[in-house]
């Protein structure tokens, strides 16, 4: 489900509280990927994923290099 208005809203009120210039070119434009992603979460001893396990996350992508900034879903207030 594609983040809404509200959801977008908190995302840039978390990021006026932060540097949020891009490592790669230092502009301050990012655009806000539509859903939470999640990496896949490795059991390193049996090496394998790990089912049913995420860590949702927050994917901006700057708007001049391409460059993919992640956040934590939780700690920008999107998930409790």
């Amino acid at each position: 489900m594609p983040l809404d208005y509200e959801k977008q809203q908190k995302i840039r009120s978390h990021l006026e509280g932060h540097n949020n210039r891009c490592p790669v070119c230092d502009t301050t434009k990012w655009i806000i990927f539509d859903d939470l992603i999640s990496p896949i979460c490795f059991d390193v001893e049996y090496r394998r994923p790990i089912e049913g396990k995420f860590f949702p996350i927050v994917a901006l992508i700057c708007n001049k290099c391409g460059y993919i900034w992640q956040m934590s879903a939780m700690k920008v207030g999107l998930i409790s």
